[in-house]
């Protein structure tokens, strides 16, 4: 640690600029980063009692924390004293002052808290978590200069603790206990790449460290969202928290003893819901995303009040989905907190048993709500529901009304009828901030697709950027009136899968290709090489020759034969905006593997491409490795599922994660 600590102040010196990175980031370009990363596997505790073994009293008798019982320690001991004895010996020398030790005396350099305070937390910058644990264990200036609550070097390094992907959040949250307990501040434990997470690990850390006054606890993977339960003891454990900031998940209990979902158990279940609201009645929580399990009209009704009387930004996302029980009882007593301002950012009602009567009290809500300049509302998800005509009209409505802010609207799995997707289409087009649509699995059919375009072409929307009409037996005539109306659009993202497009709707698409701003087409599963058809892919062909904007064109499971790969090659062998291509789930067999191998490997464009189960044998992908041997811009290819031979896969190894066989 002197010596990492005198070459970093040599660098200092030189660089002597002032930073705005986070004290811990860590460059793998820098000789000097690469210089301090440890090969170990242990993590931030372990730093701690590695380097235990250092302790300053020799007098001590070695304790399992100091490394007894571990072979390598009594060796570690055995330079310690003789160190210690050196420096005692210096000490009598200069009559009892600590001489300052030079690399030519045998010394170990400067140590860090000998710098001066810009030097110190630049060095420390550089520093992972881990390395910060074993430099305050070399000595006691550099402990009482990273943990002492006064410190303002303590305070940079320990006062704001977030953890990132892939940290042991047990040995990490141990670690600030030991070194962090009275200058911790703020403490971030979100993150679903975060290992090792315990509920009972954040509470004791929050119970040790004194100062700390805001916590964090989002997206915590497979810790789930915390309960009512888990934020009380968060709480009570940590007086100092004048904010926390979770996701909170709440299952409404009803009769434990009988089992019967429809039958409530009063005492049970209204101590349940009383509970909720308490725990949103706290005025230092703040919930990001609200999750309710088995809900009814009731407690939705309960939560979102609490949700809504108790502050601004109380609750940033209310979900509701997955339960049958709420039906339009429960999407009214939503649209009642909307009309009167509530400021939810996220609203998910899905799968609840919701019809027309309660889509229409919802969008009604929010319109009053943007006519007073009260509505918040940006995501809305109805989704799976049982919206088909006056519900479907009532949103369209809605999104295209003046103070109405939504950016994303889900209606998939609505069954919503032809006739009520003009008015949808209408608000589309007129909405300044809507960018996604999502209108799949609804089976509307060319007659509803029609008149959706209908509609979107009543005027631009400026920031539309992704529509999804996948699962909708949208045919060619329903195609060619859609692909009119996006074009000189903004949309980026057409999602047009599992549809009855054919040749004939691709060679429509390929029309007015140019016109739009696509940036990826997804005509997956749609028949468009069936029966040996060409015209289709051809078209497509001629259209990307000279396009300059679609990235991913995904054609899997279209029955696109081995005829068709001469005309995929064409498409591969001009250098257009083209990244990714999936033709996977296809019939293109060995001539077409031969085909599309001889064009990568003049291609300089292609990242991507998906050749999934085109019974493809070794002869196949033998030209498939030359092409990997000589196009160096391609990052994947995924040959799985073929009759490729394992004599034959074993070949691809040697490209790794470029080859996925």
């Amino acid at each position: 640690a002197m010596a990492v600590a005198d070459d970093l102040s040599r660098a200092f010196a030189a660089r002597c600029t002032a930073s705005v990175e986070p004290l811990f980031a860590h460059s793998s370009d820098s000789d000097v980063g690469d210089a301090l990363w440890s090969d170990s596997e242990s993590d931030w505790s372990d730093a701690q009692d590695r380097e235990s073994d250092g302790a300053h009293d020799a007098s001590k008798a070695p304790s399992a924390a100091q490394g007894g019982g571990r072979p390598w320690a009594h060796a570690s001991r055995a330079k310690r004293r003789a160190r210690h004895a050196v420096r005692v010996a210096k000490r009598d020398a200069c009559g009892g002052d600590d001489p300052k030790m030079t690399q030519e005396e045998g010394g170990g350099g400067t140590f860090l808290s000998e710098l001066s305070e810009d030097a110190t937390l630049e060095i420390l910058k550089w520093l992972t978590p881990k390395d910060i644990a074993r430099v305050a264990c070399t000595r006691k200036s550099e402990m009482t200069m990273l943990t002492d609550g006064d410190s303002e070097v303590a305070a940079a390094v320990w006062g704001r603790v977030t953890l990132r992907r892939g940290d042991d959040a047990a040995k990490a949250l141990a670690t600030v206990r030991s070194l962090a307990k009275t200058t911790l501040k703020e403490l971030d434990v979100s993150g679903s790449g975060v290992k090792n997470l315990k509920r009972a690990d954040l509470i004791e850390t929050l119970g040790v460290c004194a100062r700390v006054t805001h916590v964090r606890a989002c997206d915590l993977g497979d810790v789930g969202k915390l309960t009512t339960k888990d934020v009380a003891a968060c709480l009570d454990a940590a007086p100092s928290v004048r904010r926390m900031t979770c996701d909170l998940g709440h299952k409404i209990v009803y009769d434990p003893i009988r089992r019967d979902p429809t039958a409530k158990y009063i005492d049970v279940y209204d101590e349940n819901v009383k509970n909720l609201v308490h725990t949103l009645e706290n005025e230092k929580l703040r919930v990001r995303r609200l999750k309710l399990h088995s809900a009814d009209p009731s407690s939705v009704r309960a939560a979102a009040i609490a949700s809504a009387a108790n502050g601004p930004n109380k609750v940033e996302s209310f979900d509701a989905s997955w339960s049958l029980r709420i039906a339009n009882e429960g999407a009214n007593a939503v649209a009642e907190c909307l009309a009167q301002g509530w400021d939810v950012k996220r609203l998910a009602i899905r799968k609840a048993a919701v019809s027309d009567e309660g889509a229409a009290n919802i969008a009604e809500a929010i319109k009053r709500a943007g006519a007073d300049g009260k509505s918040q509302l940006r995501w809305l998800d109805l989704g799976s529901n049982d919206i088909r005509g006056p519900g479907a009209c009532a949103i369209g409505d809605t999104i295209g009304s003046s103070g109405v802010n939504l950016t994303r609207v889900t209606l998939r799995g609505n069954g919503i009828q032809f006739d009520s997707l003009s008015t949808l289409g209408r608000g589309i087009a007129m909405s300044t901030t809507l960018r996604r649509i999502d209108l799949a699995h609804n089976g509307f059919g060319n007659s509803g697709v029609l008149a959706l375009a209908e509609g979107l072409s009543k005027a631009r929307a400026p920031n539309l950027r992704v529509i999804l009409l996948g699962f909708n037996s949208i045919g060619a005539e329903g195609v060619k009136g859609l692909m009119a109306a996006l074009a000189d659009t903004d949309v980026e993202h057409l999602d047009l899968a599992c549809n009855v497009v054919g040749s004939d709707g691709a060679v429509e698409i390929a029309k007015v290709l140019n016109a739009t701003k696509l940036k990826s087409l997804n005509l997956a599963v749609n028949n468009i090489g069936v029966r040996g058809e060409r015209a289709g892919v051809q078209a497509l062909s001629r259209a990307l020759e000279g396009n300059q904007t679609l990235e991913i064109l995904n054609l899997r499971g279209n029955a696109i034969s081995k005829m068709c790969a001469g005309d995929l090659a064409d498409l591969l062998l001009e250098d257009s905006a083209l990244i990714q291509l999936n033709v996977g789930y296809n019939e293109l067999f060995d001539h077409g593997a031969w085909e599309i191998a001889e064009a990568l490997e003049d291609n300089t464009t292609i990242l991507g491409v998906d050749m999934q189960r085109n019974e493809i044998t070794d002869e196949g992908a033998s030209c498939l490795l030359k092409t990997l041997e000589l196009n160096t811009v391609l990052q994947e290819i995924d040959l799985r599922s073929n009759m490729i031979s394992p004599e034959c896969l074993t070949k691809f190894e040697v490209f790794g994660d470029k080859a996925n066989c």
